[in-house]
């Protein structure tokens, strides 16, 4: 039954935002009917955290001193002013959003009747047009470094060299949910469900990478742009597709 349920909301909502059910629910072979599960597999975001901070000592260590000082006890850790003064941990949170988004395809627009003008070149009526997610989240004009995993870049820090500005113009590309009036209607409680499933594992657990273990990362083998075994790789299939990390936990010693 939970099936049929599944199949049924992705067919209205593929009726609602295409104008056409996907038949998910109806008999014979469909080769979406595996879409909803999909979906749920691997809108994860906390995988990309865990491949990253167990990468960067520096990162995980600033992040559990942060939690396990803001916090005595794992099940004070709740939706709040508290966990919202957390800063470190919402901007791991959010570059790990940035370097993983959910979705790294385009959401392609059909340009009106009339054309549009986009930095001066005239795109005809009846052209699809987008930006990937991935792309404009990996430029080197908004980010400066894309390629490394700083936390660091979403908190203004004259210390640190960070300046208002440049956190600024870094939210201008800053897109995991969309934007405009489609964008995500659940990411604030997406985000509110990040920071308390994260505080509360590291507040409880310590973690790091499975010793021997490169799952998830880049390899020679891969070929150009994928050999960064300190990257994660990913496969477009509308939703991220990703093998890994392999990490283990245990209880925290301190």
């Amino acid at each position: 039954m939970s099936d049929l349920t599944d199949y049924l909301v992705f067919d209205i909502m593929g009726d609602l935002c295409f104008g056409k059910s996907f038949e998910r629910k109806e008999p014979g072979e469909n080769p979406f009917r595996h879409m909803p599960h999909t979906i749920a597999d691997f809108m994860q975001f906390m995988y990309p955290l865990l491949f990253y901070v167990a990468r960067y000592p520096g990162v995980y260590a600033k992040l559990v001193e942060e939690i396990r000082k803001t916090f005595k006890l794992a099940d004070d850790i709740q939706t709040g002013t508290t966990l919202s003064s957390c800063k470190y941990l919402q901007a791991c949170i959010e570059e790990a959003l940035r370097v993983m988004p959910a979705g790294v395809g385009e959401l392609a627009r059909e340009v009106l009747p009339g054309g549009l003008d986009i930095e001066g070149i005239q795109i005809p009526e009846g052209a699809h047009v987008s930006v990937t997610a991935w792309s404009i989240m990996h430029n080197q004009e908004c980010f400066g470094d894309p390629w490394v995993f700083r936390p660091e870049r979403w908190i203004a820090d004259s210390r640190a060299g960070e300046t208002t500005e440049d956190v600024a113009r870094a939210r201008t590309a800053f897109n995991p949910f969309t934007i405009g009036p489609g964008n995500c209607v659940g990411q604030k409680f997406a985000m509110e469900e990040l920071l308390v499933t994260v505080a509360r594992t590291l507040h409880r657990m310590d973690v790091r990478i499975a010793p021997g273990n490169s799952l998830g990362g880049g390899a020679s083998k891969l070929g150009w742009g994928l050999r960064d075994k300190d990257h994660i790789v990913l496969k477009d299939s509308y939703v991220s597709i990703r093998n890994g990390p392999m990490v283990q936990f245990r209880n925290r010693v301190t």
